[in-house]
């Protein structure tokens, strides 16, 4: 019996995801709130020091952007990738 790890076949969120989080570096003051409420763990600490969304892993729930204490995390709509995704 061969057993396949759940992540074998994974390849991203992106294939349906509706929003994705983007950050303002002008408002952001990097309290890290948006990668303690992450339920998934897409959000990272980046070179600069600010954090990000891993897109591959980002479901687009919004809990970042809503958790956020300066609003500097807006979730904006994603390109549709099928004709049946188009609003």
């Amino acid at each position: 019996m061969i057993e396949l790890s759940i992540t074998e076949d994974f390849h991203s969120n992106q294939d349906w995801r509706n929003h994705k989080p983007v950050w303002d570096k002008e408002k952001c003051v990097q309290c890290g709130i948006c990668y303690l409420f992450c339920p998934d763990g897409a959000v990272r600490l980046n070179d600069e020091g600010y954090y990000e969304a891993d897109l591959k892993y980002c479901k687009g729930c919004g809990l970042c952007s809503r958790q956020c204490p300066t609003g500097s995390i807006a979730m904006e709509d994603e390109v549709a990738k099928w004709p049946w995704q188009v609003r």
